[in-house]
């Protein structure tokens, strides 16, 4: 550990390009039990990795390629968010690569994006024990009244809103269903969290369907609910 430095320049090797070694940086390090070990966090650059995912393109071709951009209303709380709350962010994925695999093939049969399933770490944390101080339980966090509408059963012992596949099952045909209301995804993951009533009086106040026109006029709980999204 001695030798091992914050911003210590490194190399390392991902699972998705076992044959590739990536430059970074180390960013973080976390002491464990064994005073001999530690977790370190290291930052890559992602035109190191981009290089790897698409070698046909020339560096200046890379330089030049269109990236996406964070919408400015957002880049002040992700990037703030990500400061509190990234490392354990990193650690729940890492932890749940087996929930994440069970999401994604379900989302896929039923033609989601399967980055959607990163709402799950927000709304639990991917863990299905979570039960709010509302009553919202499960990976989805399924208020008992929207978990029936979506063909759960809710019944003392037998509450599917902890069972992962059948709540994700559910999870998917509810977005499905803002969906196909609202036709955009930021709007979606807005009325997943405070309702489509809200999302559609939101709508009528500021005369539009652009989220970041019409977030004013949710909740806050709302709008920080969709940029914590986008931070993970």
């Amino acid at each position: 550990l001695e030798l091992v430095k914050v911003g210590q320049p490194c190399e390392i090797q991902l699972d998705a390009f076992p044959e590739s070694r990536f430059r970074g940086e180390v960013h973080m390090i976390v002491p464990t039990a064994d005073r001999s070990k530690a977790t370190v966090m290291v930052k890559v650059r992602f035109i190191d990795i981009d290089r790897r995912i698409l070698p046909e393109m020339s560096a200046n071709e890379l330089s030049e390629a269109p990236r996406i951009q964070l919408n400015e209303q957002a880049a002040d709380f992700v990037q703030n968010h990500l400061k509190e709350n990234g490392f354990y962010y990193d650690k729940v994925k890492a932890k749940n690569a087996s929930k994440f695999t069970l999401i994604e093939e379900i989302f896929q049969q039923y033609n989601i994006p399967v980055e959607l399933k990163y709402l799950a770490v927000v709304e639990s944390k991917l863990d299905n024990r979570i039960v709010s101080s509302a009553g919202a339980a499960g990976l989805w966090q399924f208020m008992p009244g929207a978990a029936k509408s979506f063909g759960l059963k809710v019944s003392g012992k037998n509450d599917e809103r902890k069972h992962n596949y059948k709540s994700t099952v559910a999870a998917a045909k509810c977005l499905i269903y803002l969906h196909n209301m609202f036709d955009d995804w930021w709007l979606t993951l807005a009325a997943y969290n405070s309702g489509p009533a809200r999302v559609l009086s939101a709508i009528k106040k500021s005369g539009s369907r652009d989220f970041w026109v019409l977030q004013n006029y949710l909740p806050v709980e709302t709008r920080k609910h969709v940029k914590k999204f986008i931070s993970v």
